[in-house]
Formats: structure tokens, sequence, C-alpha cells
């Protein structure tokens, strides 16, 4: 088997036939640039086959070959493949140390990845941090909830969902018109977005502000009979909106 194939191989999902292939002809050569170019072939294809463990441990022979022989494109590779390897497991400072060696100054490979790694970090920080402000929404910590909602937005800024929650929580917490404020913002971001227009609902009508609620109502982009489901289902809504006589009027009104 040509190193050329291990690529169109894999694509037929014959990954551990490469592997176990070029492991023989690993145990069959002493040539060091060829052991360095297969251990690079093999964690590869590892790295492929999501077997990242295994994958890094013969791309880090590879790259160790490669320096001391001074193979420089095979280096480069086993460089790169490392960078790649840690950037699909999230270990982002990992990956730019390898990205970031003089070997890859050059390597657009590299620059590529360079890139991608901080959009990805941005986007996984981000969704982390609106994990753990859900937990402590569903813990009824709203404070620290928030504190999480506002450590997501800074990696994802203006992100509909980060900015619903988060305004949920002020209205849990009796902070009304910074709550409107947030779910004004979460609705700009994204119109279509129902529970967004609910919470701006139940804000509206915890502020007493009748020209609110009908500002949540008529101008929405939702059907007024979601609105209308709502009333008769959300008694969080039916609670804090009993005695609007703007709300009142709406639903005696359908």
């Amino acid at each position: 088997m040509e190193l050329k194939d291990v690529k169109a191989l894999i694509e037929e999902g014959r990954s551990l036939e490469v592997v176990n292939t070029l492991k023989e002809r690993l145990n069959e050569t002493s040539e060091p640039k060829k052991r360095a170019e297969l251990q690079g072939a093999i964690g590869w294809t590892l790295v492929q086959a999501k077997e990242y463990e295994e994958a890094n441990k013969y791309l880090e022979s590879s790259l160790v070959g490669a320096t001391d022989g001074g193979y420089t494109h095979v280096k480069l590779r086993a460089n790169n493949n490392l960078g790649i390897l840690h950037y699909l497991q999230n270990d982002f400072d990992v990956s730019r140390s390898y990205f970031n060696q003089e070997i890859a100054s050059n390597s657009k490979t590299a620059k590529i990845y360079l890139r991608l790694l901080d959009i990805k970090e941005r986007e996984y920080l981000g969704k982390e941090a609106l994990l753990s402000g859900v937990g402590k929404r569903q813990s009824k910590q709203f404070q620290e909830a928030i504190n999480e909602y506002e450590v997501s937005l800074e990696h994802q800024p203006n992100n509909p969902k980060t900015l619903e929650f988060k305004g949920y929580a002020e209205f849990r917490l009796g902070n009304l018109e910074e709550a409107y404020h947030t779910l004004e913002q979460a609705k700009r971001a994204d119109p279509k977005r129902k529970f967004t227009h609910l919470n701006l609902l139940k804000v509206s009508c915890a502020l007493k502000s009748s020209p609110k609620v009908l500002q949540v109502i008529n101008g929405s982009e939702l059907e007024q009979e979601v609105f209308i489901d709502w009333a008769e289902r959300d008694l969080e809504l039916q609670r804090v909106c009993d005695g609007n006589e703007a709300f009142t009027d709406f639903i005696q009104a359908k």
C-alpha cells in the first residue's frame, strides 16, 4: 500500500485495515525517514478514526523522528497534524502551540487553523458558560446564572438564546427594566425566537405597562394564536398579567 492510497481507503471506511497494514510496514523497516513517514500516516489515520490517544502517540513519534533526522516536510506534516488533533479535542492552547511553531510559520494549514481556533474557542467557551448558567437557573440561582450568561456573551455577543435566558433571569430577580432591555436585544437578534416574546410579555405585565404589552403582541411576527395559547397554559404569565387591562382586553377579544 502506498501512502498516497491511505486517504482513499479511509474514505471507504477501511481505517483499521489501513492502520494494521501500516503498522506491519513500520515493523518491517528500520530506515529512519520511512519510519517517521509511516508513524505520521498511522497517526493521521487514527485521527480520522477518532482514536485520538493512540493517534497522539504515533504523531509524536513521527515528529521526534523527523526532527532528529532533519526531514522537514515530514516534521511539518506531523506538527500540523498534532495541531489538528488537539483542535478536534478542544485543546486550544496546545493546538496553537503546534501551529505557532517556527516550522509552521509559512504553512497555509497552520494559518487557517489559527483562525479557526479563535472562532471555535469563542463558540466552545460561550456554550460552556451558557450551559453553566442554565444549571444555575434550574437551581434558582438567578444572579449566578446571569454571571455565567455574561461570560457567555463575552465570547458570543448578541447570541439571542443567551440574551433571552439572561433577560428571564433578570425578570425573576425583579430587575424589570434590565430584563426588558435585555429581551429587546434578544428580539432584535432573532425576531422569530418564540420564548423571547413570551418573556417580554411577562416583563411588560410586571412593569404594569399596557402600552408595552400591546407593543409585544402587535409588534411580534408570531401569530396571535400563540399568545392566546400561552395565556391559557402558562401559569406564570397568568399570574404576572392578572389585572393588566391591555392583556385582559386582548384575551377577551379572542
